[in-house]
């Protein structure tokens, strides 16, 4: 009879999980990630060991890669639409 997983494995597979990865998905480099990003490796390298921003990683034993998608996602969440609001939007026009 196999013991019950422990807490830590659990858990473990949780965080494992937030990444989404399937078989399909392909693993970039810092290069080819870099190119997509259009920003230089070492940008890239200064953001992970700082934290600056949550872009998500995936380390294979010394070497980092990055999964497509999270990268398409990731930019998806920083999108910003340069909208006037309705409010402001005839300020200063004098009729």
């Amino acid at each position: 009879m196999k013991p019950a997983p422990s807490t830590e494995a659990s858990s473990r597979h949780e965080e494992n999980s937030l990444v989404n990865l399937s078989q399909f998905e392909q693993l970039l480099t810092g290069d080819e990630a870099a190119k997509i990003l259009d920003v230089t490796p070492g940008t890239l390298q200064v953001w992970r060991s700082t934290g600056r921003y949550k872009l998500p990683f995936v380390k294979v034993g010394r070497n980092v890669r990055y999964v497509q998608s999270n990268l398409i996602d990731w930019l998806r969440e920083r999108t910003r639409l340069n909208e006037v609001p309705s409010s402001n939007a005839h300020a200063g026009v004098q009729s």
